[in-house]
């Protein structure tokens, strides 16, 4: 039956990727900076997401491992302070407010939207089984929580969380995981490294047994000036993830196309002919398959948007994308596939 749900959840999250997310706005909000002098750009992107700083090389090899998301807080974050903790703290009630904390810093600072949602399914276990939980966690999230914020942080936080619930052996997570992040790649049009399969799995290993040390130090660095600690740290890190990427990008990577996306859903799935069909037909027939590789923005030009952004502006066309400038705001409205849009929205400082 598990086999099933997680079939279910991949053609999900595909529908849910392609039709929703993309072309929903983002939230105009600036969330609050918690950036501090004495911590380093890394450091601090891997603590509180903020990237600002941080070398666009150091991203692209992050990207290319398949290891970008250890830059985002998240329930892998989440996952290793409260197993860290349980080790000191065999109180229940100290991990409670672990979760709560993080609840009400991501409210606090309008972002770490994949923190958010996984302390509340973790809250949630605590009342109700798992896989409710995590329909709970995610109803709740789109209706009242940061959906409308953060379209793609959902639709990620709902795809990686439901491989993890959904899948019922342990040994063949690892291959799920890099299937969602492929799916992920095909949708944004992206190529990836094959060996990233492996190398995510020794970055996020090092990762863990790393960021409790690296949470500590960011901690105590608001307080104490530890620079010095935290650029030998930071060094340190930057040539593990130069060693790891030298040998992720030894094969060239591949542009993914969705038959691959199928056979490899069916094989590790170990899907029989009857599931094989029905996804076949499911994923063959969906409109994104036939989408453009390279969309056109000309037949866009009458597109319609939302008043907010094209009050007193001034809009630019140009090859896939349209960019909307105005004196509080500019705005970035990226085509992916034809028919299907990501909106950012930065504030313009004077």
């Amino acid at each position: 039956m598990r086999v099933n749900l997680l079939s279910i959840h991949f053609c999900m999250a595909l529908l849910f990727l392609s039709t929703v997310c993309l072309h929903h706005p983002f939230s105009y909000k600036r969330p609050k900076s918690l950036r501090t002098k004495t911590s380093t750009p890394l450091l601090r992107a891997l603590v509180t997401g903020e990237k600002y700083g941080l070398k666009a090389k150091v991203i692209k090899q992050l990207k290319d491992i398949g290891a970008i998301h250890l830059l985002t807080p998240s329930g892998l974050h989440l996952s290793v302070i409260l197993l860290f903790t349980k080790k000191i703290f065999k109180n229940k009630l100290f991990q409670i407010l672990i979760l709560i904390s993080s609840f009400l810093l991501s409210l606090y600072t309008n972002s770490f939207f994949s923190l958010r949602r996984m302390s509340s399914f973790y809250l949630f276990k605590n009342y109700f089984s798992t896989i409710n939980s995590f329909l709970l966690t995610f109803f709740i999230d789109y209706v009242f929580g940061s959906f409308h914020e953060s379209p793609v942080s959902w639709m990620f936080s709902y795809l990686f969380i439901g491989i993890i619930i959904f899948n019922s052996k342990a040994i063949a997570l690892p291959l799920y995981l890099f299937l969602g992040q492929c799916l992920i790649n095909f949708i944004f049009v992206k190529k990836v490294y094959l060996l990233s399969f492996f190398t995510n799995q020794i970055a996020t290993f090092i990762f863990s047994c790393l960021y409790p040390f690296i949470f500590i130090l960011y901690t105590i660095s608001q307080i104490v000036d530890l620079l010095f600690i935290n650029s030998y740290l930071e060094k340190t890190l930057i040539i593990i993830i130069n060693t790891i990427n030298s040998y992720t990008v030894i094969i060239p990577s591949i542009e993914l196309n969705f038959s691959f996306i199928i056979i490899l859903l069916l094989v590790v799935s170990g899907a029989k002919k009857k599931n094989l069909l029905i996804c076949l037909f499911i994923l063959y027939s969906h409109p994104l398959y036939k989408f453009e590789k390279s969309p056109s923005i000309s037949r866009y030009k009458n597109v319609i948007i939302s008043p907010p952004l094209i009050s007193e502006s001034k809009i630019i066309y140009k090859k896939n994308k349209i960019i909307i400038k105005s004196k509080q705001k500019k705005c970035s409205l990226k085509l992916y596939r034809e028919h299907l849009w990501q909106i950012k929205c930065k504030r313009v400082t004077t």
